[in-house]
């Protein structure tokens, strides 16, 4: 009996170990749904770790079973912009909480999970690549014009009159949104992350640094190694003062063996840091 209790004592210990709470169930806190422009990333916050494992169902779609979790979490709705993500639904069973994904086609998906940092708590990660990207430049129809009416008489044009006198401009400058055209796609689409970069890099050359900062960081959020995203993040840091998070994010690029002359222009802006 002895022998019993030290095995079960020492059972919970490495359960414990693991990072779950023996007798306790995680919570998908929310759930974000975010199209990159090679693949659309499903990310389940949970309140606390939880283990899982990919699996595919009897009719050969993908899923995950969250093992902690007992609680389904938040309808989501999908658009043509998620494929080939279609849908998804949950479903409790014995292993845990399984949630299987509906997709158009057969797709290699990826998953992982991310432990709490500055852009989230404990997260679930599943990729769906694309076959080809969805997002192509807006481009402005022209607009049909009137067939002009035919000239039944031509009349002598009276003289043309002189023209009065200019007016002093008072009202000053008007100001012209340089990134309009990537917020007209983002207004179709607010998750399009190949139109949302573009609007960050363009906030950034602007100098409306505290939005390039939001939208940047908001980039990261969903795709951690958008190196392109964190390494503009790092520019807006070192332009705004905060020399400390620059350097931890170029540092962070820098790790990732970026071209030499992606790593040269790197090296100077980091020995140019305070």
């Amino acid at each position: 009996m002895r022998k019993l209790r030290h095995y079960i004592f020492l059972s919970v210990l490495f359960y414990q170990g693991m990072g779950v709470s023996a007798g306790h169930t995680a919570d998908i806190e929310r759930v974000a749904v975010g199209v990159h422009p090679t693949f659309t990333r499903v990310v389940f916050h949970l309140n606390e770790a939880t283990p899982f494992t990919q699996t595919l169902d009897e009719t050969g779609q993908p899923s995950l079973v969250l093992s902690n979790v007992t609680t389904a979490g938040p309808v989501q709705s999908f658009t043509p912009n998620h494929a080939p993500l279609t849908g998804l639904t949950y479903h409790q069973d014995n292993a845990g909480l399984r949630i299987t994904f509906a997709t158009n086609r057969s797709v290699d998906v990826k998953s992982f999970s991310l432990t709490p940092d500055d852009y989230g708590g404990h997260r679930v990660v599943i990729d769906f690549p694309k076959q080809e990207t969805l997002f192509q430049p807006v481009r402005q129809t022209p607009a049909t014009l009137p067939e002009p009416k035919p000239v039944i008489a031509a009349a002598p044009l009276p003289p043309e009159p002189k023209p009065p006198l200019a007016s002093p401009d008072i009202s000053g400058p008007v100001e012209v949104d340089p990134c309009r055209q990537t917020q007209i796609m983002l207004n179709q689409n607010q998750w399009n992350m190949a139109a949302l970069i573009e609007h960050g890099l363009c906030k950034k050359e602007a100098g409306r640094l505290e939005e390039a900062q939001n939208i940047l960081e908001r980039i990261l959020t969903f795709d951690p190694e958008f190196h392109r995203a964190r390494l503009a993040l790092a520019d807006v840091y070192a332009r705004r003062g905060y020399s400390s998070k620059a350097r931890e994010a170029y540092t962070y690029v820098l790790k990732t063996n970026p071209p030499s002359d992606v790593r040269s222009q790197i090296e100077l802006r980091l020995s140019q840091l305070n």
